[in-house]
């Protein structure tokens, strides 16, 4: 979970890992976290992700930290809320493989503005 993957890999178990967030967290949990997902990391925040994490978009944790900082209601830096659904509906069936690709087709598509996505992009990855 804090080490590095291909960028592929890391969007695929970060975004089933934000889904069952979205499923079982409270959007406006201050401290956002999974009790036991990896015991050695437990709990595991995705509100402040440790800095000894991997940085940048090949982690899963941090990418699921990057879609709960767009779906939660939690002020931590930003104060994005956006609907499940506008989340998922650019990515339905697009088959990007990174989150640089995420990132591009939600400004794209008109989800967010690019400059509020980078902020997002840079508190989560670092980079």
């Amino acid at each position: 979970i804090d080490e590095c993957y291909s960028a592929t890999l890391a969007l695929s178990e970060g975004w089933a890992s934000f889904f069952s967030a979205f499923v079982s967290v409270d959007r406006d949990d201050p401290d956002a976290k999974f009790e036991f997902m990896v015991p050695r990391r437990a709990p595991l925040r995705f509100e402040d992700i440790p800095t000894d994490v991997c940085a940048g978009e090949t982690n899963e944790w941090r990418v699921t930290g990057f879609f709960w900082d767009l779906f939660d209601r939690h002020d931590d830096g930003e104060s994005v809320a956006e609907d499940f659904t506008a989340l998922w509906a650019p990515l339905a069936g697009s088959r990007v493989q990174s989150m640089t690709a995420v990132a591009r087709l939600l400004e794209t598509r008109g989800v967010l503005p690019g400059a509020t996505i980078r902020q997002i992009w840079l508190q989560n990855f670092l980079k």
